[in-house]
């Protein structure tokens, strides 16, 4: 397997923090040079961390190494965390986008690509929802033709303005626009009336799309 590429900015961020504790040594070093630099008293133990300024910087480099192995463990620790959920995710998987709630009147074509409506509609069927599988339909074919440049989307169109700009941009295929007008009606009896959806109804629809789709 190839290896994984370590994130730029974790790599950033942990040269900003080692630039930034070196900068603080220097300048604790510094001061206690300036403040420090007379004769170790008798009573210092060379080399140890007794009184002087000999012992002083000795404690501090101890307690800033301390400082920066915590913080270098630390930003290991994330950076392994977030290698750790990338490997959870498969490769080539991407996440999907929550399905539009097609009972919402405001939901519009355009909120998906055709065959994620046709997905979602089969789906539906599935679950014996009819009704709401035969709207899902509807959208994709609405979503198809848009692809197409037969139609434009807009949530102020009503189905039977949807049909006549049909009329009009797809003339050349009467069999596409006689399809579409019978499953407008199809529709409108579903959705707006009280008509059952049986399984001949949706079969009917059906056909109806496969012939809108082969113009």
């Amino acid at each position: 397997m190839p290896r994984e590429k370590t994130e730029e900015p974790d790599e950033g961020f942990l040269a900003e923090w080692t630039k930034y504790i070196g900068e603080k040594i220097e300048k604790a070093w510094n001061w206690f040079w300036d403040h420090f630099k007379s004769e170790p008293s008798s009573d210092s133990t060379p080399g140890g961390l007794g009184g002087g300024w000999m012992g002083i910087p000795r404690i501090l480099w101890i307690g800033f190494g301390v400082l920066v192995a915590v913080g270098a463990a630390f930003i290991i620790v994330r950076v392994l965390a977030r290698r750790r959920r990338r490997s959870e995710v498969k490769p080539g998987t991407a996440a999907v986008a929550a399905a539009p709630d097609v009972r919402d009147e405001n939901v519009a074509a355009s909120d998906l690509p055709e065959d994620g409506w046709m997905r979602l509609a089969r789906e539906l069927l599935g679950k014996g929802e009819g009704r709401l599988a035969l709207r899902a339909l509807y959208l994709g074919s609405l979503a198809g033709l848009a692809g197409r440049g037969l139609i434009s989307i807009a949530r102020f169109k009503s189905n039977r303005e949807y049909a006549r700009e049909l009329g009009r941009r797809g003339h050349s295929f009467p069999g596409m626009v006689g399809a579409f007008g019978e499953n407008v009606k199809i529709f409108d009896r579903v959705w707006y009336g009280i008509h059952p959806v049986t399984e001949e109804l949706v079969s009917v629809f059906s056909k109806n799309l496969s012939r809108i789709k082969d113009k």
